[in-house]
């Protein structure tokens, strides 16, 4: 039989990310899923297109190896030229002046 505090430690344990990979304003978190169980999975949660994605691997070293390569991938789209919100889409005083009014 498990003891209260095993079942409260597992659910805290479901809840917070083990690891978190950072670069700049991005964040990948690596969840274990099954914690205590002798086949747990470490899962790596991003997003693409929208949606919320999630990949399982075997061990965490795997798991942070694909997270950093999520947070390259997201970094560099952030600092690419026009890639950001008002970055390379708005125009100066003098190109709003020449556009004609509609």
């Amino acid at each position: 039989m498990k003891s209260v505090f095993s079942v409260l430690l597992a659910m805290s344990a479901k809840k917070r990310p083990v690891f978190v990979a950072r670069k700049g304003n991005v964040g990948v978190p690596v969840y274990t899923n099954k914690p205590g169980c002798h086949n747990q999975q470490q899962v790596v949660c991003y997003y693409e297109v929208g949606k919320r994605k999630r990949r399982a691997f075997s061990n965490l070293e795997k798991a942070k190896a694909k997270a950093y390569s999520f947070t390259q991938v997201v970094g560099d789209a952030q600092t690419r030229p026009g890639a950001g919100p008002g970055e390379g889409t708005e125009n100066s005083g003098s190109e709003r002046d020449q556009c004609p009014m509609v």
